[in-house]
């Protein structure tokens, strides 16, 4: 029986960890996709192609790639820019 819950509380610990670790690469993903929508942009492409192209070379749906793109400048939007 001990070895059983710990094993359960070791499970419990992993998971854990692994949902910070995913949550830190979603973080990371949205700032990703914010900077290259801005650097679409600054080249004169518009945000539904850098949508576009984030959906497609991702493989994630248009709408997860917005999301990505709108975390990611609330994100940027949060830190001043250093120049």
């Amino acid at each position: 029986m001990v070895t059983v819950k710990h094993q359960h509380e070791e499970l419990l610990e992993r998971l854990r960890r692994t949902k910070y670790l995913r949550d830190l690469l979603t973080m990371r993903s949205s700032e990703l996709a914010a900077m290259y929508a801005r650097a679409c942009a600054r080249q004169g492409y518009d945000r539904t192609s850098s949508i576009a192209s984030i959906s497609l070379k991702c493989q994630v749906t248009e709408t997860e790639a917005t999301s990505w793109v709108a975390l990611g400048e609330a994100m940027l939007d949060t830190v001043p820019e250093t120049g």
